[in-house]
């Protein structure tokens, strides 16, 4: 249904970065309103994570797929640093520790789950030092 509505993959990935920009502004006020309505728009983009997987696409460039993969980081960030600004409304004390923190292992966890991804390093074979049509030394 979407695709005839010209919706692509990178638009609902935009799509989602507006709504939890969205979610973390609402997450800022230190209320139940605020937490509520942060909460309809995280799921929102949820939402669009499940309707981006389902939309069909017959290319992928890596610019597309590098976009989404920063913009999902972007998404998380936002999100930590909306809910960093209600706590310090609300007087937490230790709110912005709490969210360095979670923004550091969330960072962490990227980088191991990237690596785990991408697998080993394929081995290396040793060269001989001369290679094979090397000449043979002087004087022999």
């Amino acid at each position: 249904m979407l695709e005839r509505r010209c919706v692509t993959r990178s638009g609902v990935t935009r799509i989602s970065v507006v709504a939890a920009i969205a979610a973390a502004v609402w997450f800022s006020q230190a209320d139940t309103v605020g937490c509520l309505v942060g909460s309809a728009f995280l799921g929102a983009v949820l939402f669009c994570d499940a309707v981006r997987a389902r939309i069909r696409t017959d290319r992928r460039d890596a610019l597309t797929m590098w976009l989404a993969a920063m913009l999902g980081q972007l998404r998380e960030y936002a999100v930590y640093v909306g809910l960093a600004l209600g706590a310090v409304a609300a007087g937490i004390q230790g709110a912005w520790g709490w969210a360095a923190g979670a923004l550091i292992a969330l960072a962490c966890g990227t980088r191991s789950w990237s690596c785990a991804r991408r697998g080993p390093a394929p081995a290396r074979v040793a060269q001989p030092r001369g290679g094979a049509g090397a000449a043979a030394p002087a004087g022999s």
